[in-house]
């Protein structure tokens, strides 16, 4: 296990958890579908089979959780021609994901920790050109910033006025939208900013974790707002993850929901109305779902 404790090791640490509960068969299913969403054994590809920043953070989080051979070399040339001087918050922090996995799946995890320890990565952050939402303080923006910098090893000295800042996004019976002045929760958004409050001051149960909790439905699984129709594995595997690091026990288990997504191919699905493919995304959601589920 990773003894530092940022996101994006929860999240591995997670995914590690999620591979064993899964079937043989599911594993080797999964390990061909990731292997064949690679361009050159390196990058990701996203829907329209092109290689893709956001989408190959994504894989490589799956394949550093599945143990997939990665060809190092490529991988670091495809990130070396990035333009990392006109990225979005997105698109930057998937870069430096990407750097970080690189060193992961290079070295091994000592390798990984050794290096870290003793080569410190650059610990400046460019100029960005766009935020999720336009808002670079609703929740969703907020988390991708902090996990960014935790990827960079950048301390946050600022931490009373980050949780400050979450207040306007709080919806008044529990929970938080990314749309300032918003009087809907989203799970996306509430998912978020526990998951900063947590990093920042400790996972402490609260209302907003209570309703977070709370909106588990039947069969397991969580609706993206209150008036979904059905549960997706982007919400599902983003609750479950987060009221995991609270150490909050779901009253339904989420496995069989998550199990249901999956496809032949070994990929996952948004939802179980989508005729698609799937994708790495919802594929790393999916895992980190049945890994999280307490």
């Amino acid at each position: 296990m990773f003894k530092k404790s940022t996101l994006s090791t929860k999240m591995l640490n997670k995914l590690m958890k999620g591979k064993p509960r899964l079937e043989v068969s599911g594993v080797n299913n999964m390990w061909h579908y990731v292997t064949k969403r690679m361009i050159d054994q390196s990058v990701f590809m996203n829907r329209n089979k092109e290689a893709d920043l956001y989408y190959t953070s994504f894989g490589l989080m799956l394949a550093a959780g599945l143990n997939l051979r990665i060809n190092c070399k490529r991988l670091a040339k495809y990130l070396d021609s990035q333009d990392t001087g006109s990225m979005d918050l997105i698109h930057y922090a998937s870069y430096v994901k990407c750097r970080m996995l690189l060193d992961y799946l290079k070295y091994g995890r000592f390798g990984f920790f050794l290096k870290n320890l003793f080569f410190k990565r650059k610990k400046t952050i460019p100029p960005l050109t766009g935020f999720p939402h336009n808002d670079p303080q609703a929740p969703y923006s907020q988390f991708i910033l902090l996990s960014l910098k935790e990827d960079l090893g950048i301390k946050i000295p600022d931490k009373k006025a980050i949780l400050q800042s979450l207040d306007a996004y709080r919806v008044p019976g529990g929970g938080f939208t990314n749309i300032r002045g918003h009087k809907v929760a989203s799970i996306n958004a509430t998912a978020a900013a526990l998951a900063v409050i947590g990093q920042l001051q400790g996972y402490k149960r609260n209302e907003d974790v209570d309703f977070l909790f709370e909106q588990q439905d039947e069969v397991g699984s969580f609706r993206a707002t209150p008036d979904a129709l059905i549960g997706d594995i982007l919400s599902t595997g983003a609750a479950v993850f987060v009221l995991s690091c609270y150490k909050i026990d779901l009253p339904r288990s989420t496995v069989d929901f998550i199990e249901i997504h999956g496809l032949a191919s070994g990929g996952m699905k948004a939802t179980i109305l989508d005729q698609d493919n799937g994708d790495v995304e919802y594929t790393f959601y999916g895992l980190l779902g049945l890994g999280s589920w307490r």
